[in-house]
């Protein structure tokens, strides 16, 4: 077979130009510290880092976004229990006080000053708000949960509402109407409040003291119940509120109205004493609600922990999928450059002259 000038031509500018494009592929790799710039150039590597980049930004997502909301929820609404219960605690010490023999009448209702203080205050904890979200009221979190100058309804005015939207707080209890003319007791169902058009009676038919029945508006009291689902990791949610109709309930304000009357009316030791047990009662339930909050809590620290080791090993499986080696990107690149100066010499010594070369 014969080789012409031009075959010999032809196959040396082949290998140029290839040794070129290999030379250009490592620039490339040097430049941006990855494999490819473009899927053609290996189709597998694109279709894995698009996994592996999905995976890693998801769970950046819940690192540090979700699970700081979630974190937010959880620690404000902890906080602010406490400082109920903190409130409560002053309120019995100064109840304990009031209920000395020795106290006179002045003497309570003065102590009745600062006790009112403090329903206020528990009242401004229940309407706390948290990145302009009510954190007490369920998933209603534009609704301010808590109404201290119309949540309380004189027993005159009963009439002027219809009997669902009124709550009762009576001796320790919440009443709710059952749509049958009854209020039945939350927590015991045994208990029924009924009224017979100009009283409030009992499930024994005793006539109750109007004082110590405190008519609510349902509306005016933290009433959504339902959960706020965050997701922290995929596919799974945890609900970061609380359920206020557990602890702001409408036996917890009324007995604190109750307490608040007595104390400003004078009443004696033996009205104010049951308070005590009531009290105690109100703060073992925000100790209880405050525990599930710290067994969420420890859930959530788990899952963070959880989550920074995926992000650690989806980052890393990502880097070897995309980044290059440099130092053996750099070999190569200075392999391929002696083998194209050695081409570039062996093509100028095999390409006969031309004529061009013997004019010049």
């Amino acid at each position: 077979m014969r080789i012409t000038q031009s075959m010999l031509s032809n196959n040396s500018l082949r290998h140029l130009s290839e040794s070129y494009k290999r030379m250009q592929t490592y620039q490339d790799q040097l430049n941006t510290g990855k494999k490819i710039t473009k899927p053609s150039q290996d189709p597998v590597v694109a279709m894995k880092g698009i996994r592996y980049r999905t995976e890693v930004t998801e769970t950046r997502q819940y690192l540090e976004r979700n699970l700081s909301q979630v974190y937010s929820w959880v620690e404000n609404s902890d906080t602010s229990l406490d400082k109920v219960g903190a409130t409560l605690s002053r309120m019995r010490e100064l109840t304990v006080q009031a209920s000395n023999d020795t106290y006179e009448a002045n003497q309570r209702r003065a102590i009745s000053d600062e006790v009112s203080q403090l329903i206020e205050h528990v009242g401004t904890i229940t309407n706390t708000k948290v990145n302009n979200q009510y954190i007490f009221n369920g998933t209603d979190t534009i609704t301010q949960p808590y109404n201290s100058e119309e949540v309380f309804v004189d027993h005159a005015d009963y009439g002027t509402f219809a009997p669902e939207d009124i709550a009762i707080g009576y001796d320790g209890e919440s009443y709710f109407y059952d749509g049958a003319g009854l209020y039945v007791g939350k927590d015991d169902p045994s208990k029924t409040i009924a009224f017979d058009g100009t009283n409030f009676v009992d499930q024994a038919g005793a006539v109750l003291e109007e004082d110590e029945t405190i008519l609510m508006q349902k509306n005016m009291l933290p009433s959504n119940n339902e959960s706020v689902e965050i997701e922290i990791m995929k596919g799974i949610s945890l609900g970061v509120n609380i359920r206020p109709q557990d602890v702001f309930t409408p036996a917890f304000f009324g007995d604190m109205k109750v307490l608040l009357n007595k104390l400003e009316s004078g009443e004696s030791n033996e009205e104010l004493s049951p308070f005590l047990s009531k009290l105690d009662r109100h703060m073992d339930a925000f100790v209880a609600e405050r525990a599930n909050i710290g067994a969420k809590y420890n859930r959530v620290e788990m899952i963070e922990t959880r989550l920074s080791e995926q992000e650690v090993t989806a980052t890393r499986v990502m880097s070897e999928n995309e980044d290059i080696d440099a130092e053996r990107v750099i070999i190569d690149m200075l392999s391929e450059e002696t083998l194209l100066r050695a081409t570039l010499s062996t093509s100028a010594r095999i390409i006969q002259p031309t004529l061009m070369d013997f004019l010049r």
